[in-house]
């Protein structure tokens, strides 16, 4: 899927910070970042950028700093997809409870649904930690889980990094 826009989830940023490629150690991680978010090579939802905005730490000042463009869920295609989501969960209530279901909706400043309906408007891919492994969850809802349906690809940080030949 070349010149596919890669949406962006919340968790591969607060991992990378945390975990995988911590400022101090990986600056070169952070500036390929910024370069790919600013050309717009990686996707922000507005709502991706807003969770992150939540936290008082080094990510956070990273992201002010930044102020990258977004993409915003009002986008007439990316709403549309959203309706599509809600109704695909929504059939699935012999798989996940009611109230996993309503979490994952009641609040719409949730970014899980949307990054999907984002990559199902623009025939992206979305770049996430989560994994499907556990397909017989019903606990929680999964990105990989839903997007598949929709043969959404759900990749690594690492995978996009190789379609788009950036190295550290």
């Amino acid at each position: 899927m070349k010149n596919s826009p890669f949406f962006v989830d919340s968790n591969i940023l607060i991992s990378a910070k945390n975990d995988i490629y911590p400022f101090d150690v990986f600056p070169s991680f952070w500036e390929f970042l910024e370069r790919a978010i600013t050309e717009e090579r990686l996707v922000l939802l507005n709502l991706v950028k807003d969770e992150i905005l939540k936290g008082k730490d080094e990510l956070t000042d990273w992201i002010k700093r930044l102020n990258p463009p977004v993409m915003t869920i009002d986008d007439q295609k990316i709403v549309d997809s959203y309706g599509m989501v809600s109704e695909y969960v929504y059939s699935q209530s012999s798989r996940y409870s009611q109230s996993v279901i309503n979490s994952w909706f009641r609040n719409l400043n949730v970014a899980d649904p949307w990054l999907i309906a984002a990559a199902i408007a623009y025939n992206g891919q979305i770049i996430t930690n989560e994994t499907d492994r556990k397909p017989d969850a019903k606990n929680r809802l999964l990105i990989p889980n839903i997007a598949s349906y929709f043969d959404v690809p759900c990749i690594k940080i690492t995978q996009a990094m190789r379609e788009l030949r950036i190295t550290l």
